[in-house]
């Protein structure tokens, strides 16, 4: 990259790689899927830098009734091929993910059987079988696609084509490069370019950020707090979605049973990792992040107690021990140190793991083979069924094995209803999911965003993507 170049393109640096297939928005898993298309394309609401839902593509939005959301979209709007976004993108765009038979990521986080009602051009109905409270923040997450490329998700292969303030340019050698986009309906950004760079190495990536090869450090450890403290050349926010660092256990082995879980809740020393090794964050008190709307403890501790631990372990069968299978990467900071503490700490109870060291990407696609792995979970929003939505039947049986009824009765119950009566709702789920340490819940995971000040105007929303970057500049 040229002098030039530099001065005008902001970079960022993140730990894993793009993972959606075919850069499709709507199979987004990972922090730079998120990232990518929060720039390439337009949603009908967002968030702005204090939380509050906004207008984006939508510019009036209202309820008709429980189950229809009017919506007003922006005329003037075109994809960056020029072609005019219309509502009949919108209803391609929220049928496909609102398909009741859709496997994509984000299906989960609508209503299945969720349909459009085209009334003109730029204005239409959003129709839900049954009253879905979180519909808004449910919006902010869908990218709008052209109706070809939802027709056809193979041209996603191609090149992303949306509507927003950046265009898709290329990917190579680990750096995913975005041009500014100046037929955006809000105006050119403020830099001609974003670069995602992929640099697996933590220690690279802060002599990246030390150094001016990037600018933004995405998911700072306190190693990296610790390197910039006190440097003005240098900001750190901590705005991001509500999130935690878990154990994802895979539920067609041994850990299908509650009493084997909740032993290996019991044998892991929370504290420890949130204190000691993380040094950011709480440990683990609820199957909800304490930045979630409507976070409340759970009722029972699982304190960090390995006589319980050996004594549900032999309950359940094991009293001699059984072997599990434990996957780790760089994905996120310390992970092989906790991985490592984790594994001490099962063999002392007597699980013996195998632990395997996988790439980032390679963790990321191949997670659910192994019968552990250190992962975060957390809401595109704070909103908790964004999170919730995780253990529905699409995602769940995907991700961890798991087909729980329960579980989705719970969901759909909060989704019906509003106010106080879902929160109440919220945290039953919640109490369900800790009881029985569907996943293993470790700690808090708190965003913290490392920021070179040679970028000006940098604002984070509780999206895991980068939707307000184009108002940023670099000095």
């Amino acid at each position: 990259m040229s002098a030039r170049e530099q001065r005008t393109t902001i970079a960022i640096g993140n730990a894993e790689p793009p993972t959606s297939e075919h850069w499709d928005p709507h199979a987004a898993l990972g922090l730079a899927d998120n990232q990518i298309w929060s720039l390439v394309y337009d949603t009908l609401v967002s968030y702005d830098a204090d939380g509050r839902v906004v207008g984006r593509l939508a510019r009036k939005w209202f309820r008709t009734a429980p189950t229809r959301l009017r919506v007003e979209l922006r005329p003037g709007v075109v994809f960056s091929d020029g072609t005019p976004l219309t509502a009949r993108d919108v209803r391609a765009s929220l049928e496909r993910i609102g398909d009741p038979l859709s496997r994509l990521v984000l299906s989960g986080k609508v209503v299945p059987g969720l349909r459009v009602e085209v009334l003109g051009d730029h204005l239409l109905e959003i129709v839900t079988p049954k009253p879905f409270g979180p519909i808004e923040r449910a919006l902010a997450i869908a990218a709008i696609v052209p109706v070809a490329d939802a027709e056809d998700p193979a041209r996603f292969a191609q090149r992303p084509l949306g509507s927003g303030p950046f265009v898709f340019a290329g990917s190579d050698g680990g750096v995913v490069r975005l041009t500014a986009n100046p037929a955006h309906w809000r105006g050119a950004p403020g830099v001609a370019a974003v670069e995602l760079h992929y640099i697996e190495d933590p220690r690279e990536r802060l002599e990246a950020l030390l150094s001016g090869r990037i600018d933004i450090h995405t998911r700072a450890s306190s190693i990296v707090l610790d390197a910039i403290a006190g440097d003005d050349a240098f900001d750190v926010t901590t705005m991001g979605p509500a999130s935690q660092f878990i154990y994802i256990p895979q539920h067609d082995g041994p850990l299908r049973d509650t009493r084997v879980r909740r032993a290996i809740a019991h044998a892991i020393d929370r504290r420890a990792i949130a204190k000691r090794i993380l040094k950011l964050g709480e440990p683990a008190v609820s199957a909800l992040p304490s930045s979630s709307i409507g976070f409340q403890p759970g009722r029972s501790e699982l304190e960090y107690n390995p006589a319980k631990a050996r004594e549900l372990l032999a309950e359940a069968g094991h009293a001699d021990g059984l072997r599990l299978s434990l996957a780790s990467a760089n994905l996120f900071a310390h992970q092989l140190e906790i991985d490592q503490l984790v594994r001490r700490s099962l063999q002392e109870v007597g699980i013996a793991v195998d632990l395997d060291v996988l790439e980032s990407g390679q963790f990321r696609s191949s997670f659910n083979r192994y019968a552990l792995s250190f992962n975060a979970i957390g809401a595109t929003s704070r909103d908790p069924d964004h999170l919730l939505t995780f253990f529905r039947p699409v995602v769940a049986q995907e991700s961890m094995h798991l087909d729980d009824h329960k579980i989705t009765e719970l969901i759909e119950r909060e989704r019906q209803t509003s106010g106080k009566a879902r929160l109440a709702a919220v945290n039953q789920a919640a109490q369900y999911l800790w009881e029985n340490q569907v996943m293993i819940y470790v700690s808090d995971d708190v965003w913290y965003t490392a920021v070179s000040r040679r970028v000006q105007g940098y604002q984070r929303t509780p999206l895991e993507g980068e939707p307000l970057l184009w108002k940023a500049t670099k000095a």
